[in-house]
């Protein structure tokens, strides 16, 4: 025998209040990536939003590349908090969450395909 479940409606969803971004500044050359990045206090730790755009450069890394988005605390060890790929073009959301206070976070840390640090966000 089937049965029918009939579920009630979702409730309207709740939007989150909007963050103000932050471009974040590129590290050494060439430029790759260009992102904007803001953060919000919640309970629990700090939100972490924005956009990031790989431009590419012909061929440098193999494609898809690789990232990671670092929150650096003022006292203590980075944390990652994200890791993406993208093609040249792409534009990708970044959603992310720590559980560290925003006025404990000195900077966030975007690492390029080579590992190396290709953008930062300085909070102090």
């Amino acid at each position: 025998m089937i049965r029918s479940v009939i579920l009630p409606a979702p409730s309207p969803s709740v939007s989150a209040p909007a963050v103000a971004l932050h471009q974040m500044t590129a590290v050494g050359t060439p430029g790759i990536v260009t992102a904007s990045i803001g953060l919000q206090d919640i309970a629990g730790g700090t939100r972490l939003v924005g956009t990031c755009t790989y431009d590419g450069l012909g061929g440098t890394y193999a494609e898809p590349a690789k990232f990671v988005l670092y929150i650096v605390p003022k006292h203590g060890v980075r944390e990652r908090v994200g890791s993406w790929s993208a093609e040249p073009g792409d534009s990708v959301p970044i959603q992310a969450m720590t559980w560290w206070p925003s006025s404990d976070i000195a900077s966030v840390q975007l690492l390029g395909p080579d590992g190396k640090l290709q953008l930062e966000y300085k909070l102090t």
